[in-house]
């Protein structure tokens, strides 16, 4: 057998071809005319037909990982506002009402009486969660439609 030339391929080309060959079920090969082709140039070919296969898969996992990366992006990025104020982070203190155990934003779970760090636009709506909670609770218990606003915090300390 001849040296592979290198054709500038990775370190994983050589093991890719060895996986290759160890992965190679026996089959009845074909009849290959050798006064055409030597040993080396048909070995030679059954290792480009290799590199080739490696070349695509790679190129098919950064795909792959070049398309999850996109999706994140996106969804870090949703909701993101030309207000710079409505895009700055606050600190907002989870207060729900007694029927709720926490909210759920966006696939973040926000649980009563702690403390997150958010964007203001994400605090202004769970504020309002907050509230609509609470007036629900007031009607619940047929209490004055103005308690809400006179409302003072239901937190513990942990």
């Amino acid at each position: 057998m001849s040296e592979q030339p290198d054709d500038g391929l990775p370190e994983a080309y050589s093991s890719a071809v060895a996986e290759a060959k160890a992965v190679r079920k026996p089959r009845a090969a074909k009849a290959v005319s050798t006064d055409i082709l030597s040993e080396e140039d048909i070995q030679a070919a059954k290792d480009k037909a290799a590199a080739e296969v490696f070349a695509e898969r790679r190129k098919a996992e950064i795909k792959r990982i070049m398309e999850e990366e996109k999706e994140r992006l996106r969804r870090e990025n949703a909701g993101m506002t030309e207000d710079e104020i409505m895009n700055e982070e606050v600190f907002v203190t989870i207060d729900l009402a007694e029927h709720s155990a926490h909210i759920m934003l966006d696939g973040m779970v926000y649980h009563h009486g702690q403390t997150y760090k958010v964007r203001r636009a994400v605090a202004n709506t769970i504020h309002d969660i907050m509230f609509r909670g609470h007036v629900h609770q007031d009607q619940v218990e047929g209490k004055d439609r103005n308690a809400a606003y006179r409302r003072t915090r239901n937190m513990r300390a942990a």
